[in-house]
């Protein structure tokens, strides 16, 4: 897992954002209302809908975000946090500079280990020992696609192609396990 986090700081230090792709869809709820205290979505750069990001759909002469807040909510803390360091170290606003980037990686890491932290404790509810637990949420970091996932693409809220997720839908969906469980 040190490793991956490694390899990708790596990789974001030669100009590969974290926040991009769907990702900035939903990482664009926090920028909108941290900029602009609102999420009217009119922005001095969209001034035409060809100027229009991917993410923002026009409907009746009112734009919308086409993502769900859900996961820009899930990201508050770590967008929170790097904002507070870039104030405390006079750094200028940036909302997709390292400081971010780097938060939106730590978050999605922290959402994976919380997750699985969950799968351990619903297994570890049906009477198997902690060590079967363990393996069990091993296996499901390691024999999906979580941990890369986490790491490669830590801003989305899924993963296309049919794959299983992660950060925030991992997290919220072996919560709910682990309580019905209990």
């Amino acid at each position: 897992l040190c490793a991956q986090v490694f390899y990708r700081c790596h990789l974001q230090q030669k100009g590969r954002n974290l926040i991009d792709g769907d990702g900035r869809g939903y990482y664009e709820y926090l920028v909108q209302w941290s900029t602009y205290g609102n999420f009217l979505w009119m922005r001095p750069e969209w001034n035409s809908r060809a100027a229009l990001p991917h993410y923002i759909v026009e409907y009746r002469q009112h734009r919308y975000n086409k993502y769900s807040p859900g996961t820009a909510a899930c990201m508050t803390p770590a967008f929170v946090a790097a904002r507070c360091w870039q104030k405390m170290n006079a750094h200028p606003r940036d909302f997709f500079g390292k400081a971010f980037q780097y938060a939106i990686l730590l978050n999605g890491v922290i959402f994976l280990l919380a997750g699985l932290w969950f799968v351990a404790g619903a297994v570890q509810l049906t009477g198997v020992s902690r060590e079967v637990a363990l393996t069990a949420a091993c296996i499901t970091a390691f024999a999906s696609n979580l941990v890369f996932y986490s790491i490669h693409e830590p801003a989305m809220s899924h993963v296309d192609r049919k794959s299983t997720r992660l950060n925030s839908s991992h997290l919220v969906i072996s919560y709910a396990v682990f309580c019905l469980k209990k």
